[in-house]
């Protein structure tokens, strides 16, 4: 979806339909509305706000907030969906998200049929698929909902020790008394004898 708006300036319709003819002719484009009013964007906006409300009536689903190159979002989306469903044939996978600043969520249906708790069982490799195409792309396993607990294991994977150990110390610095989120990105040992 791509939203213009514009006040006092040149009408941007005939160059949002210059970009979009061309874009089509050179098969980046298969298909596309423009809206026509107000009340009809407003509705287009409603469907994409209602993709996560869709899927968690579906019930257990994979879900995923990465980032990659903002001109790597195409092939990193083919790769991504491609490795997901030959790990699990019959995923659905959808894959939206903020193209101006290369946010991804990669997410995924079950396959029909399969049962909430056997996909459950698979949350955690696909999430690994999804992270190792993000690896290849040069991206961030996490974009903007940030690392928490779920993301902490995947991101000391990938951090170097020196990145870690200088994290350690800015938190040890800005944070000396662990009061702010602890053991989350950097679980210390304090934190960890406490649990």
């Amino acid at each position: 979806m791509i939203e213009l708006s514009a006040s006092g300036g040149p009408d941007l319709r005939p160059w949002l339909e210059e970009v979009l003819t061309g874009a089509t002719e050179q098969d980046l484009v298969q298909g596309g509305l423009i809206a026509q009013s107000v009340a009809q964007a407003a509705s287009f906006w409603r469907i994409r706000e209602l993709m996560v409300e869709a899927q968690q009536k579906r019930g257990t689903h994979l879900r995923t907030d990465v980032a990659v190159p903002i001109s790597a979002i195409g092939p990193f989306v083919a790769d991504v969906t491609k490795a997901l469903t030959l790990a699990l044939p019959g995923l659905l996978v959808v894959s939206y998200g903020h193209v101006g600043d290369g946010n991804v969520h990669v997410n995924a249906l079950p396959p029909q049929g399969m049962t909430e708790a056997s996909f459950r069982s698979w949350l955690g490799p696909l999430t690994e698929k999804v992270n190792d195409v993000v690896d290849r792309f040069g991206g961030s396993i996490s974009a903007e909902h940030g690392i928490g607990l779920s993301k902490r294991e995947a991101l000391a994977r990938r951090l170097p020790e020196k990145h870690r150990q200088l994290m350690r110390t800015i938190k040890d610095v800005m944070d000396p008394h662990e009061l702010l989120a602890p053991g989350r990105i950097l679980a210390s040992a304090k934190f960890t004898q406490s649990l």
